[in-house]
């Protein structure tokens, strides 16, 4: 047999072998590494990925991926591109744990619906991983789909899953972890786009290659528009407005009634704090809660909204008439009932009785026997 120190032989043995990629990592080692890394470095807490499956799937079978009473965080990259991110209960109980109070406690805390303090107190640790997450895969078609996003709001239910995410093939990374070097298990899912989105696809193709001045711009108004277009906002839903004297407010009492517009619980008006309405509404449900549809979008319509008072319809302008006013629409308080009863009306001057003496009959009583002498006192 001829011997591989042969130049020649060597190279013709190993013509048809692929070269090794060298220095590559798959998208399931970079994720495992930048989520050790990232948890010792945000939240000081050894964490190690026992297993990583990943999947491509659909918007309609996220659902299904994610675990009860879990903390969900909705991902934001560039060109619009969303994600999310989601802790089952134990693994988001030990990142605030140690976030709170620098330990895991011995027992696992009781369980608990997640809140928007415990997405704000895991923000760092996601971001971290999220870097880490990207860096390795720089070169890789998985590039596009894990670099570039940074944790956004919290996801308050599943429900709104499709209000969120665009309807696009995504791919899932679901992790089962240890905790505390065995202390606790927990889980963690990663959805991320398997693609760049089509709208952003579709410009880069029809423009070539574009500065790269031009796309850092574009990514950061993209991402600059979307935070802003997603942050929360207070309104007020105004069923109607009724006018009223201070002495009727100052005599209110429990049981009291107070009059109301047959029309205001179809004509509602939505009004944001300090501006003017953002038009008609109607209160229903939907899915088993309260809610509001809009049937005019006139920012005008506050002069549909009239006042419940004294003024407000021609029945309660003919109770005024027939003596009623106020008084039928505000029912007068007991107490006050009560002292009107207690003070008695003024009584009129009884009428003189003139007694005739001469009248009554003469009286013929026996004399009165005598009285024995006192004793004497000593």
């Amino acid at each position: 047999m001829p011997s591989l120190a042969n130049p020649a032989l060597r190279r013709k043995l190993c013509s048809d072998r692929p070269a090794p990629a060298v220095g590559q990592v798959s998208p399931a080692q970079a994720l495992r590494l930048s989520l050790s890394r990232a948890a010792q470095e945000a939240l000081r807490l050894s964490v190690a990925a026992i297993r990583i499956e990943e999947a491509r799937l659909t918007l309609a079978a996220i659902d299904d991926l994610i675990p009860d009473m879990a903390l969900s965080v909705v991902l934001r990259g560039a060109r619009g591109a969303r994600g999310l991110v989601v802790l089952d209960q134990t693994a988001a109980a030990a990142a605030v744990e140690m976030q709170t109070c620098g330990r895991l406690s011995a027992q696992p805390p009781a369980p608990r619906a997640p809140t928007l303090t415990d997405a704000v107190l895991c923000s760092p640790f996601f971001n971290r991983m999220l870097a880490g997450f990207g860096a390795p895969l720089a070169g890789q078609s998985a590039q596009d789909c894990a670099a570039g996003f940074v944790a956004g709001e919290r996801l308050a239910s599943v429900r709104l899953l499709p209000h969120v995410l665009a309807d696009v093939v995504y791919r899932a990374f679901t992790l089962e972890i240890e905790i505390g070097g065995g202390q606790r298990r927990g889980s963690l899912l990663l959805i991320l786009p398997w693609d760049m989105p089509a709208a952003s696809a579709a410009a880069a193709a029809s423009s070539g290659a574009a500065p790269a001045a031009d796309a850092a711009a574009t990514a950061w108004s993209d991402d600059f528009t979307g935070r802003i277009m997603d942050s929360t906002a207070d309104f007020e839903v105004v069923l109607c407005r009724i006018k009223v004297t201070l002495a009727d407010v100052v005599h209110l009492a429990p049981g009291d009634t107070l009059p109301v517009p047959l029309r205001s619980v179809s004509e509602l008006v939505l009004e944001p704090p300090g501006g003017g309405p953002t038009g008609l509404w109607r209160l229903g449900q939907a899915d088993g809660m309260k809610a509001l549809r809009m049937i005019d979008p006139d920012a005008s319509a506050r002069h549909r909204l009239r006042a419940a008072g004294p003024e407000d319809a021609a029945a309660r302008g003919q109770a005024r008439e027939s003596g009623a006013g106020l008084a039928a629409a505000f029912p007068e308080p007991a107490f006050a009932a009560s002292a009107r009863q207690s003070a008695q009306p003024e009584m009129a001057d009884l009428p003189d009785i003139d007694f005739a003496t001469d009248d009554l009959p003469d009286l013929d009583l026996p004399d009165l026997p005598a009285f024995p002498d006192l004793p004497q006192i000593t």
